[in-house]
């Protein structure tokens, strides 16, 4: 459980950290042409914009919020995301942008659907405990008579004034 917690700011933190890493990695390690410099500086800003909105979507969830941290398959799919954006600052094939992308796309609408599940669940339990506590229309209608009922309203007494 503690793992989980730590991860909190590591989410945050590697919406930075990583498209930054990309960016320099591929700049200054591979040495890429300078008409591609433009091009990588771009996808490592998308690439920080996609992690920052995976991240604020994960934290959004009021388990993650609380202290409970990430789910296992939060910490599975970025961990493996993580290491996918590390690898594209080293290996310089073109066709390990794939993983970056199919993981980041996984990792969103895991976050999307987790979100989402848990929202339902608590907006379930809201209105199961919102059930047991009104009363049904025909108790209700039972217990409490209608108001153009005879002697049903209420009654207002008027002492005459004592002489």
């Amino acid at each position: 459980m503690s793992a989980r917690r730590l991860f909190v700011p590591i989410i945050f933190g590697a919406a930075i950290v990583l498209p930054l890493w990309l960016i320099l990695a591929r700049a200054f390690i591979l040495r890429v042409d300078d008409w591609q410099i433009p091009l990588v500086t771009l996808s490592g800003v998308a690439l920080g914009v996609c992690m920052a909105i995976v991240a604020t979507v994960t934290w959004f969830r009021k388990s993650v919020r609380e202290g409970g941290g990430p789910s296992a398959w939060d910490l599975g799919l970025l961990s493996a995301w993580y290491l996918s954006i590390i690898l594209a600052g080293v290996v310089e094939h073109g066709a390990i942008s794939i993983p970056v992308i199919l993981l980041g796309l996984a990792a969103f609408w895991s976050a999307v659907w987790q979100l989402l599940s848990e929202t339902k669940r608590r907006v379930q339990s809201a209105i199961d405990t919102l059930e047991i506590s009104v009363p049904s229309a025909q108790e209700y209608r039972r217990t409490h008579p209608r108001p153009d009922a005879p002697l049903a309203g209420q009654v207002i007494r008027i002492d005459p004034p004592e002489v």
